[in-house]
């Protein structure tokens, strides 16, 4: 489980990215609190200079979403790209057969575990219905 939220986040979209983006607001405004003005600046430049790489271009979400992609996987894909329109399209279409080869797995794991409760019913009939003909004879 650990290890899949570390592979979500290394995926290149961008979360980990914003995460510490988030860490440097923190801390700046924890030292600006404190008094601490330099390091309060030292942290909310990082900040800024890290929003500024995060920054997309507003034409190429657009130009990905009138290609029938949604502005999340739009906006997703250009940060993992780092703004690479093409890229970007590949990006998403690599997401989506994963998440479509993911939901066929779960789908087989789903009908297996039908199977094998079917079975068990049958199994657990036929016991009841042995047991119901012991106790007739």
């Amino acid at each position: 489980e650990n290890e899949e939220r570390l592979q979500q986040l290394e995926d290149d979209s961008g979360r980990h990215k914003i995460l510490f983006l988030r860490l440097y607001v923190l801390w700046g405004v924890y030292f600006y609190h404190r008094h601490m003005m330099k390091d309060a600046l030292r942290d909310l430049t990082e900040a800024e200079t890290r929003l500024d790489a995060l920054r997309l271009d507003d034409f190429d979400v657009v130009c990905l979403a009138n290609e029938g992609f949604t502005t999340r996987e739009a906006r997703i894909s250009l940060r993992a790209t780092r703004g690479d329109i093409e890229k970007a399209k590949l990006y998403i279409e690599k997401k989506r057969e994963r998440a479509q080869q993911q939901r066929r797995e779960a789908d087989e794991r789903r009908e297996q575990l039908s199977r094998t409760d079917n079975t068990a019913q049958v199994v657990s009939d036929v016991d009841r219905v042995a047991e119901q003909g012991i106790q007739v004879s």
